[in-house]
């Protein structure tokens, strides 16, 4: 909503800083291991995985291409890069979503088994 209705000046604002957690998360799931999938695997489907990251890097390129294009843009041409931004963030809610539901209800279910103790 707020990209919606953000007047032209302030959009080029919350591109950046949406570039700018984009990238905070990125370099926070690559300390952590999060963006091997092996850290997963133990906790959610393989098969799902795939299809986690088969969706997201064409979303997420849309995205970062959009907030850049937003930064670069001249006002009159800015309206159009606001409307594929928005888009795109819809189209990842809708792919994402049940995506990311069916991922926690994965870890979940493994974290409810007990775990064998070592000997």
């Amino acid at each position: 909503m707020s990209l919606q209705i953000a007047n032209t000046n302030a959009l080029k604002d919350i591109a950046r800083g949406m570039e700018r957690e984009l990238n905070l998360l990125r370099r926070d799931s690559l300390e952590v291991g999060l963006s091997k999938a092996n850290t997963w695997a133990e906790f959610v489907d393989w098969s799902h995985l795939l299809k986690i990251a088969e969706v997201w890097r064409p979303l997420e390129s849309r995205i970062r291409e959009s907030l850049k294009l937003i930064r670069r843009s001249e006002p009159e041409g800015i309206e159009t890069h606001r409307e594929s931004l928005l888009t795109a963030l819809r189209d990842l809610e809708a792919a994402m979503r049940p995506l990311n539901a069916d991922a926690i209800a994965d870890v979940t279910e493994k974290l409810r088994k007990p775990y064998p103790l070592a000997n």
